[in-house]
This record gives C-alpha cells, sequence and structure tokens, in this order.
C-alpha cells in the first residue's frame, strides 16, 4: 500500500487537468491527513488563478522596450578599442519582437476567462462532513443570493426546506452552494446543494447512495445541474431515503 508521501508526490507531478488515479482516489477517500493536504494547495492555486486574471500591461510597454533597445551598442572585434552607439542588428529586432510577442500572448492569456475551480467530491465530502454533520445554528451564514434555487425547492418539496443559506467551497467570497435546514416527520437534518459545474468525480445516481455509514447520503438532482449531499441529524437515515425515494441505490 502507497504512503502517504508517495501518494501526494504523484499527485504534485500531475497536471490539473488529469484525472486522479483510481489508487490514488481510492487513498484519498480513507485519508483525511491527505484530503487536508490536496484541498489546502487546491485553494492556494485558485487564490493564484484568481490574483493573475486581472493583471493589466503597463501601456508604454512597448514604448519601453524600444527604447532600450535603441540604447544598446553595437562593438566589432576589430574595434574592440571604440565603442560607440549604432543601429540595433536584424538579431536584435528580431529578439525584441519575439519578446513582444511572449508579452501580448501572455497578456491575452490573462484577460481570457478562466473556467471554474473544479472540487474533488471525495475531498469535499469530507470537508462538509467536519461542518455540517452534526446539529448547529446556521442563521449567521449569507442569504444564498446568485444561486437558482426554485429547481431544487421543487424537486425536494417534500423535505418542507427553510430559506436557503450560502456556503463558500472554496474560500472564494463568491456564494457558492446553497444549505437548506429540512423537516420531514421525524426527521432532521440539512441538504446541501452544489453546481455540478463546480464537481469532478460527484455522484452520477439520482438515487440517494449512502457514504460511510455516517448518516450522509448523495444524490444527482434530475436534471443533472446538482449534486445533493443530505446529513440526517435526527431520525434512522436509512427510513428517510426509504420514505422519499423507495430504495437506496
Amino acid at each position: 500500500m502507497d504512503t502517504c508521501q508517495e501518494v501526494q508526490s504523484r499527485l504534485d507531478l500531475a497536471p490539473a487537468s488529469q484525472s486522479v488515479a483510481s489508487a490514488d482516489e481510492a487513498h484519498l477517500r480513507n485519508c483525511p491527513t491527505c484530503q487536508a493536504v490536496v484541498s489546502r494547495r487546491q485553494h492556494f492555486d485558485a487564490a493564484v488563478r484568481r490574483s493573475l486574471q486581472n493583471v493589466p500591461v503597463p501601456t508604454d510597454l512597448r514604448s519601453r522596450l524600444l527604447a532600450s533597445v535603441g540604447e544598446v551598442t553595437v562593438s566589432r572585434p576589430e574595434d574592440s578599442r571604440r565603442s560607440s552607439t549604432r543601429s540595433p542588428s536584424w538579431q536584435t529586432w528580431l529578439a525584441t519582437s519575439a519578446m513582444l510577442m511572449a508579452v501580448a500572448c501572455g497578456a491575452a492569456f490573462l484577460l481570457l476567462p478562466q473556467a471554474p475551480h473544479r472540487l474533488e467530491f471525495a475531498e469535499l465530502q469530507a470537508t462538509l462532513q467536519q461542518q455540517y454533520a452534526k446539529p448547529a445554528d446556521w442563521s449567521s451564514l449569507p442569504a444564498a443570493t446568485g444561486l437558482a434555487t426554485s429547481e431544487i425547492e421543487r424537486e425536494l418539496a417534500r423535505l418542507r426546506l427553510a430559506n436557503p443559506h450560502g456556503i463558500n467551497l472554496d474560500q472564494n467570497p463568491a456564494v457558492d452552494a446553497a444549505l437548506f435546514n429540512f423537516r420531514h416527520q421525524r426527521w432532521t437534518g440539512v441538504i446541501i446543494a452544489i453546481p455540478n459545474r463546480l464537481l469532478h468525480g460527484g455522484p452520477t445516481e439520482t438515487t440517494p447512495q449512502l457514504y460511510s455509514q455516517q448518516r450522509t447520503f448523495a444524490w444527482q438532482s434530475r436534471s443533472g445541474n446538482w449534486t445533493y449531499v443530505c446529513y440526517v441529524h435526527t431520525g434512522p437515515p436509512a427510513g428517510l431515503m426509504q420514505s422519499l425515494f423507495g430504495g437506496l441505490a
């Protein structure tokens, strides 16, 4: 079995766009230490990406570069004892053009809209478990503004959802997901609705799946737009899902 250090080293070397190997994914699913390490690194990468999105290119950059090139001194071997300012050679102009092209390409890349950072569902589960698996007062959380929650409220109407609160999943000030308190017969708990565009490796079934025997269920909305994570605070968890869905995946 691979050690935590070996798994973390492979994840460090893997491109961000590459899927996690099945063996490493299994390790992450069962290792809170590695989950925390990977989560911190992803948050750091996301913060760097956001900070570079709106870096302006100085308007006088081209003129400054050309002015610097104009001051280049070109000396011939036979005139080593004499130094004079001459017009730049074609090699110098070529190097300058390449530099300007690189700057322009870099600026264009930074100005392009960046795709949202996708969170690994297995890692996110560990974080949510720590924060929302037990009853608490969520009234200090902001309202879930900016999220189209009407679809969620219609689909989960039987749970008697309270007004949604907004939560952040990646330390970005913007609201990423919605948290609903619910009450259904003898059961209470919370439902967290996460946009699927923010997730990688989330559930694909529309019937709840029980995770880790921890009173936690997750499933996908019928539209495929949301992932629901349910934490049952009171009442038998399996009984709630059977009451709502008639069974489990």
